[in-house]
């Protein structure tokens, strides 16, 4: 993976959700899990488990509803890639939010999935202690 020229590092550039907002939060929790991007959180534990996967997420990661909190994170393809990820997790936790992000990571079944543009930040306790790192891959393909 590889942090793109001109990376920025601010706030995400986008709402996850289009205007009018709607306070309900089921309608807000829907319009996220059917996002046409995919969204994703996990922990920071060893063999990081993902602790949310929208609907294209779960698609690109080979999970379900039932077993999105109970499968690890594929890690990125080969030793340059893991550098650059654990480089961006630590600008994310550092600065906030990474975006512009470039890798390609694996499918649970082991398929790489190349993603472009990909906004990365922190998950933090109630310490400010990073707990988990959130995801956004508005463009993603299949790798052949």
């Amino acid at each position: 993976m590889q942090l793109s020229p001109g990376l920025h590092i601010r706030q995400p550039r986008f709402s996850l959700v289009a205007p009018p907002y709607d306070p309900n939060p089921c309608e807000l929790v829907r319009s996220v899990k059917e996002a046409p991007f995919a969204v994703l959180s996990h922990d920071t534990e060893p063999g990081a488990t993902f602790t949310f996967a929208n609907d294209v997420a779960q698609r690109i990661c080979g999970l379900s509803w039932t077993s999105v909190d109970l499968r690890q994170a594929r890690g990125p393809v080969d030793a340059a890639e893991r550098q650059s990820w654990s480089l961006a997790l630590d600008l994310a936790v550092a600065r906030g939010c990474v975006d512009r992000v470039d890798g390609v990571r694996r499918s649970r079944d082991g398929r790489p999935v190349a993603f472009r543009n990909a906004t990365l930040w922190p998950l933090l306790d109630d310490n400010g202690r990073a707990s988990g790192h959130a995801l956004v891959l508005p463009q993603w393909h299949w790798v052949a």
